[in-house]
């Protein structure tokens, strides 16, 4: 076992090992997720506002496949997506996203307690219940998540 010791500490440390050219996710980009209201009735109108800041220390571009840079879902306790209930449909042009240091970005989505965001065509009604917001900013390789905030559907 004492032959082992010196084996394992070297794995141990070499796990710990960050290659520098690969940045950590920690949060060089807070994204954080609000809602005006915890709870709504069906067809009323529940304001989510998604915003990413810039904590990196530098100025940052992030280039998108698509249109879509934020992504806003509405799960169900199972953690069921469930609004869109179609998934996202994103125009297949790409953008770019640039954010200075301390710059904070809004986007915001209206949520009805429908499975469709408002403004989709041919919504279907959710049942009665809690459901939790999160939203994902996301390119390739680099993902950052929110965590879920409730949101209770009443009717």
């Amino acid at each position: 076992m004492r032959r082992l010791t010196p084996i394992l500490s070297f794995f141990v440390l070499a796990s710990c090992y960050q290659d520098p050219a690969i940045p950590k996710q920690r949060d060089e980009i807070l994204l954080r997720l609000t809602l005006s209201k915890a709870t709504i009735r069906a067809g009323e109108a529940d304001t989510i506002r998604v915003t990413a800041e810039n904590n990196f220390g530098e100025r940052i571009t992030i280039s998108f496949p698509n249109a879509c840079i934020v992504f806003a879902y509405i799960r169900d306790p199972r953690g069921r997506v469930v609004t869109p209930g179609r998934g996202w449909s994103c125009i297949p042009v790409v953008s770019t996203l640039v954010l200075n240091v301390g710059e904070v970005r809004t986007f915001t989505f209206v949520w009805t307690g429908l499975s469709e965001f408002a403004g989709t065509l041919q919504p279907t009604p959710l049942a009665p219940g809690d459901y939790y917001a999160t939203a994902t900013l996301e390119s390739g390789d680099f993902a950052v998540h929110t965590p879920p905030v409730r949101v209770t559907l009443i009717p």
